[in-house]
């Protein structure tokens, strides 16, 4: 080959070349053919259509609960426009701590010391503005759990514990271990409760449609 005349390294620039190569190996791609035994292959299904309704039914599930947060953001928006107050100090800078901590124990062992806490430093002024919005997210959410007496059973926490255990990790001892982890079931408890107002909330939202372009 000759190397252009505008080659980085200008001993060689416009200089020809001959590579000397040994091929290893050559290969080529082969495409199953889509039937009832590609199916079986890639997982438990008896026909290629099982496989594709499964396929299908997961991208509708994503597509819907994407569009339920979308939702659920919008109709926040929506609330705290109307609702102006301040979110107290204190709140706020212990939502941003706990964020801050939680991405200081991601970041341990893929950066040192220095690089980490400077990051965390950049973070914690651009992270500030959501850990307020967080926190007056909470105050009104909670507000209205209170007024409407929105309340979470513990049926309904052992139903969502069974749900993020999974069937195929269901065992009676990892579900005995959850359900006995007070500072989940307490986070499972205000999750669901915040869920339970959002869909009050959209239960009695005038709600007008747009199209996305």
């Amino acid at each position: 080959m000759t190397f252009p005349e505008s080659y980085g390294n200008a001993e060689i620039a416009g200089k020809e070349a001959v590579f000397a190569v040994h091929v290893v190996d050559v290969r080529k791609r082969q495409i199953p053919e889509l039937d009832d035994e590609f199916a079986k292959d890639v997982g438990e299904f008896d026909s290629l259509e099982a496989l594709r309704a499964k396929i299908r039914a997961d991208l509708e599930s994503d597509q819907e609960r994407e569009s339920k947060e979308t939702f659920r953001t919008t109709l926040m928006d929506a609330l705290l426009e109307r609702m102006d107050f301040a979110a107290p100090p204190g709140m706020i800078d212990r939502q941003l701590q706990g964020q801050l901590a939680s991405a200081h124990r991601r970041l341990e062992g893929q950066l040192d010391h220095d690089a980490i806490h400077a990051q965390l430093d950049r973070w914690r002024e651009e992270w500030r503005p959501r850990a307020e919005r967080d926190v007056r997210e909470m105050l009104v959410l909670k507000a209205i759990a209170d007024r409407q007496e929105i309340e979470v059973s513990d049926d309904e926490i052992a139903a969502r514990i069974d749900e993020l255990v999974g069937d195929r990790e269901r065992q009676a001892a990892r579900l005995r271990e959850l359900r006995e982890d007070e500072q989940l079931r307490e986070a499972l408890r205000l999750q669901l409760r915040d869920e339970k107002v959002l869909d009050f909330l959209g239960s009695t939202a005038k709600i007008g449609e747009t199209t996305s372009t």
